[in-house]
């Protein structure tokens, strides 16, 4: 077992579920996190959009490398990550 596992295990023993729900609550906390700090940091002025990005990325690749979460939500996030920087529906509104 690893520090990473053994922190899934006891959140979710602390939530009255397994591993697998403790990871997640984990996982979900260090996006949160580091979204958040990414965006409030000064040299973040102007750029949320693209540091908004690289938060997520980091922390999903994150999750999936120590197992809190399984890779295919790198996956899906890579495709949500590509339909947002390919912007295919042209990002304006004709209202």
């Amino acid at each position: 077992m690893t520090v990473f596992s053994d922190a899934a295990d006891a959140v979710g023993s602390f939530l009255q579920s397994d591993a697998t729900v403790g990871g997640y609550v984990i996982g979900i906390g260090l996006l949160v996190t580091l979204v958040i700090v990414f965006l409030i940091l000064p040299f973040g002025r102007g750029k949320q959009d693209s540091l908004f990005m690289i938060s997520v990325g980091m922390a999903v690749v994150f999750n999936a490398m120590v197992e809190w979460w399984p890779f295919w939500t790198v996956i899906i996030f890579a495709m949500i990550l590509g339909w947002v920087i390919l912007d295919p529906l042209g990002g304006t509104s004709k209202r």
